[in-house]
């Protein structure tokens, strides 16, 4: 009970020092996924591409740098050296899992749900062992992870915790080091673990967004953004390392877009329509999620989108039919 208060209040105080963003809507798809579908991780997944990826340690422990001959110096050395290949391989396995939570945790709501006749033609996807490969030539790599210094990440990322540069080549993904020293650094990996960090910044990998009530959305189309500040979804405000309904629903239909695009076809299921995985549920609020349906990848019945910059009137089918802007307010990074 004791710690419970205590995490509780040191949030308050991490909320109160950021000045943090809105909580995001529950989920929504990159406006440009369908120009640029074979720059995101899914795409690699679904056709067995192999993902290259790198980890940078910016910050880690170090000893002290005062040696008193050069036997201890060289012994300092070889401690310094085990322990950052102690953190790298900690940390890469870290990476490994976020990346598989994707599918795992999709494919076990879907077979919980008692759904997998239903969604029969992407289970062979979710059970795809995700192709990685850890490289050391930056120059041969899709992305990189980044753990850096607090104070870094606020040059970085500005008041994120986390953050991702998706139009970069390589991609790159910055995650506070666990190692970190520093009052902001260690309060940051007490809040935020850096497994939950990397699983919703590889959301975006993927090409899933969040999109902030302060700043607008990051995906008019195909999102859903009539559920605000539920606090469930990865990829809105919730802080556990499982998905929800919410991140699932937003999974499945960047999959069937996926395939849509290099298939030039919608699936059987798709074209017919299927049901969110949320309805019937209750969110943290205690509030039932009202029915929703999807089709095509879309929201159908999707309430007018009402923005601080631009706004959109949608069709029954979800389709955009009148679209207004007022300036370009978005930026090249998600947090």
């Amino acid at each position: 009970m004791k710690n419970k208060v205590f995490k509780k209040i040191l949030f308050m105080i991490f909320v109160f020092l950021l000045s943090a963003p809105s909580f995001a809507f529950d989920w929504g798809i990159f406006d440009d996924y369908e120009d640029n579908v074979e720059d995101y991780a899914l795409y690699s997944v679904i056709y067995d591409i192999p993902i290259h990826y790198a980890i940078e340690i910016r910050e880690k422990n170090s000893s002290k740098q005062n040696f008193i001959n050069e036997e201890s110096n060289m012994k300092e050395i070889v401690n310094e050296a085990l322990i950052q290949e102690k953190r790298i391989s900690e940390l890469d396995n870290l990476i490994k899992t976020a990346f598989n939570t994707w599918l795992t945790d999709t494919k076990n709501m879907i077979i919980n749900e008692d759904r997998e006749e239903e969604f029969e033609d992407i289970m062979p996807i979710l059970n795809k062992k995700i192709k990685l490969k850890k490289v050391s030539d930056t120059d041969d790599v899709d992305v990189v992870f980044i753990f850096t210094s607090w104070a870094d990440m606020r040059k970085k990322c500005g008041k994120a915790s986390a953050c991702i540069f998706r139009f970069k080549d390589p991609v790159e993904i910055y995650i506070v080091n666990p190692d970190a020293t520093g009052l902001m650094s260690i309060l940051q990996n007490i809040l935020i673990e850096t497994e939950h960090s990397l699983i919703h910044e590889i959301g975006h990998y993927f090409a899933l967004t969040d999109q902030y009530k302060d700043t607008g959305t990051d995906s008019l189309e195909y999102s859903t953004f009539n559920r605000m500040n539920t606090k469930d979804a990865i990829m809105g405000s919730n802080l556990k390392k499982t998905l929800s309904c919410d991140d699932v629903d937003g999974f499945i239909n960047l999959i069937d877009l996926t395939l849509y695009l290099e298939n030039d076809t919608w699936s059987a299921r798709s074209k017919e329509g299927w049901a969110s995985f949320c309805n019937g549920k209750k969110n943290r609020k205690g509030e039932y999620y009202k029915d929703e349906f999807y089709k095509e990848s879309k929201l159908i019945n999707k309430p007018n989108y009402v923005g601080k910059n631009r706004t959109a009137e949608y069709d029954e089918n979800g389709n955009i039919k009148k679209y207004t802007e007022a300036t370009e307010w978005w930026t090249l990074e998600s947090h």
